[in-house]
């Protein structure tokens, strides 16, 4: 699972992340589902990974620079 945002439900109130899987984009909202953020759910905020993105020229796919 990779999580690609997050987002709040007005009508619910509840707050959430925006969830990538790797069944493809025919499942779920296009390849996407919501899980509640704060509950912690499939574990999901305990067992956090993160990177720095890379910003990569858009002339050339070999010349990056990170921070």
């Amino acid at each position: 699972m990779l999580i690609i945002g997050w987002g709040y439900d007005e009508k619910d109130q509840t707050k959430y992340w925006i969830v990538r899987n790797s069944y493809g984009p025919t499942w779920g909202q296009s390849g996407d589902f919501y899980v509640e953020r704060g509950s912690d759910a499939f574990g999901i905020e305990a067992d956090l990974v993160s990177y720095e993105p890379a910003l990569c020229s858009a002339d050339s796919k070999d010349v990056c620079i990170t921070h």
